[in-house]
C-alpha cells in the first residue's frame, strides 16, 4: 500500500518510485494499492498510476480539473 501525500517534485525521482512499484508487482501476488488523502499532484500522480487502484479524497484535487 502507498501512502501518498505530496505537491509533486522531481520527474526523476518519480520515476525511479515508479520502476520500483512496478518490480515489486511482478515479484508478488498481492495488489498495489496507492491511498491519497491530502495531495497527490504531479511526480505524485505519476507514482500513483502505477498502483492497481487508487483511492483518493474528492478534496485531494484528484482527477479534478481548475
Amino acid at each position: 500500500m502507498l501512502h501518498i501525500n505530496s505537491p509533486g517534485g522531481s520527474p526523476v525521482q518519480s520515476q525511479r518510485v515508479d520502476d520500483e512499484i512496478r518490480y515489486l508487482e511482478a515479484q508478488g501476488d498481492k495488489p498495489i494499492l496507492a491511498v491519497i488523502e491530502d495531495i497527490g499532484a504531479s511526480g505524485a500522480y505519476y507514482m500513483a498510476s502505477a498502483a492497481d487502484r487508487i483511492y483518493a479524497s474528492p478534496q485531494s484535487g484528484w482527477g479534478r480539473s481548475g
